[in-house]
């Protein structure tokens, strides 16, 4: 072997072994931004809107819709729902400006807890806001609550 060709063959060692070390480097910075845990959302509080809803016993009439709203310090996805039988409309809302709005329909008399939240696991998070739903006749978007 030639000084020549053990110099050419040295030097692209030398080579190999940086391009390995700079991919290993590199490759571990990609898995550390993948891996790194994402801040979740936080749901900070939850309102139901009324509406045109009257009525001398309470406010919220079972067939009547109502604006629900979670007001959030982060994006992320929000989950609405409640106890007892009622439908959301959507069930899923990506917020926008840190708010996120279903349409909330009872379709039952009683108690109920409506809940927005985000997350999962130890991530998850929420706020549950207890109305009482009535009877009601509703009469397009004004909601007359009877006793």
């Amino acid at each position: 072997m030639t000084h020549k060709t053990f110099r050419r063959n040295r030097t692209n060692q030398r080579r190999s072994r940086a391009a390995a070390v700079i991919t290993g480097v590199g490759a571990a910075a990609v898995m550390a931004v993948l891996s790194a845990p994402t801040a979740g959302a936080t749901v900070t509080s939850i309102t139901i809107d009324p509406g045109f809803s009257t009525g001398s016993s309470n406010v919220y009439g079972m067939g009547c819709s109502y604006n629900v709203t979670a007001t959030l310090d982060d994006p992320g996805p929000v989950f609405f729902g409640s106890t007892g039988l009622a439908n959301f409309d959507p069930t899923w809302v990506n917020p926008a400006n840190g708010r996120a709005q279903s349409r909330w329909t009872p379709r039952a008399t009683g108690l109920y807890w409506v809940t927005a939240s985000t997350g999962e696991g130890d991530g998850e998070t929420f706020k549950n806001v207890q109305v009482r739903v009535s009877n009601a006749i509703a009469l397009g978007p004004i909601c007359l609550v009877i006793p």
